[in-house]
């Protein structure tokens, strides 16, 4: 199978959905599909999936309008030369982008990978979405009801898949993880000390 990931993040941002693309991007090249990864040039997202494997080929593209006619034109091409089977895209620009060049060249399916709820509620969004993928991938069951609530996305595209992490293990007690913290930052004993795995950004 020949898979395209499509992900027109910031040049600078790099977060869930990226880390996933990657992981899942090099798994499936060592498994012997054919991959290619979509995104801005000189962007972190794909200079991470460069350095993690050689097997992964990425396809920098110059991402503008959401209705680009280079960038179509360019994803088109690409899909057709590499015989690319299913193209996953991210946000919604990506649903247009990829989504048009997948119809344009008239064999590759559109799968969209949602990691939060990004359904746009603009006409356009609501009437061109749904010509433009054949299904919809999320990480729960509690955002596939909040997708659904959109009412352009019918259930029956929609797979629930959680996102897995590799194991890591950390020999380390957690007394002496919260003291190495409190080192580093200069923090006072008594103080409490939060951690998360998301961006600060508003919208998680």
């Amino acid at each position: 199978m020949n898979v395209l990931f499509l992900d027109s993040i910031e040049e600078k941002t790099y977060g869930g959905m990226e880390e996933w693309i990657r992981l899942v991007a090099g798994g499936l090249a060592g498994r012997g599909h054919g991959v290619s990864v979509a995104g801005r040039p000189e962007s972190d997202f794909l200079r991470r999936v460069e350095m993690s494997s050689e097997e992964v080929e990425t396809l920098p593209l110059n991402i503008s309008g959401d209705f680009n006619p280079q960038t179509i034109t360019v994803l088109k091409d690409h899909i057709r030369d590499h015989h690319v089977d299913v193209i996953s895209v991210n946000f919604n620009k990506d649903v247009r982008l990829g989504g048009l060049a997948a119809r344009l060249e008239g064999s590759a399916r559109v799968v969209w990978s949602i990691g939060l709820d990004i359904t746009g509620d603009s006409l356009i969004h609501k009437w061109l979405t749904p010509k433009l993928i054949d299904g919809v991938i999320v990480p729960s069951r509690a955002l596939k009801r909040q997708i659904l609530g959109s009412g352009y996305i019918k259930e029956e595209i929609v797979a629930v898949i959680p996102i897995g992490i590799p194991d890591y293990r950390a020999d380390i007690s957690r007394d002496d993880a919260r003291e190495i913290i409190r080192k580093q930052y200069s923090l006072p004993p008594d103080s409490i000390i939060a951690v998360t795995s998301g961006r600060f950004v508003a919208q998680k």
